[in-house]
């Protein structure tokens, strides 16, 4: 008896805790990679992301700066956001942000707004994860 009880605690043990998923509680400096459920940093273009959110791969005309797909410096200084480079919405720095955010909401490059008092921005669900729309 006393073989088969220390069978099953150590049995038990070998499992170790049970791992939390990664979620905006676990992961609220980082982005939730979807295909390994780990938290990451998101602060490169293929993991990009925070606050616990997915990550998101930034597209090519875009790169990954302070956990934000921004668009890709051009030429001399400043950025350039446009509908070709931004899928989300431009800040009037020309910045790109994904646009989903009550505070920097809209897509396909158009100027960022912020949405109403009680409105969310709801998100376009587009192939890229960018844009949304306040309502």
């Amino acid at each position: 008896m006393r073989l088969l009880l220390l069978v099953a605690v150590l049995g038990l043990s070998a499992c170790g805790p049970a791992v939390a998923k990664c979620n905006p509680t676990t992961c609220a400096m980082g982005c939730c990679n979807q295909d390994t459920d780990r938290c990451e940093a998101g602060t490169i273009g293929a993991l990009c992301g925070g606050g616990g959110s997915l990550c998101v791969t930034c597209p090519l005309a875009q790169e990954c700066s302070a956990q934000l797909c921004r668009a890709k410096a051009t030429t001399g200084t400043g950025t350039s956001c446009t509908a070709a480079n931004c899928d989300g919405c431009c800040d009037g720095s020309g910045s790109c942000f994904r646009g989903v955010a009550i505070e920097a909401c809209g897509a396909s490059g158009a100027t960022c707004a912020v949405c109403g008092s009680g409105q969310a921005c709801a998100p376009l669900n587009g192939p890229t994860g960018f844009g949304g729309r306040c309502q």
